[in-house]
C-alpha cells in the first residue's frame, strides 16, 4: 500500500512542476 501512495505523491509533484512550468511560459 505504501508504495502505491508514494507513486501517487510523486505523480502529484510532477504535475505541480508541469503546472509551474506552464505558468512560467504563459506568465
Amino acid at each position: 500500500k505504501e508504495e502505491k501512495k508514494k507513486e501517487e505523491e510523486k505523480k502529484e509533484e510532477e504535475e505541480e512542476e508541469v503546472a509551474e512550468g506552464l505558468a512560467a511560459l504563459f506568465g
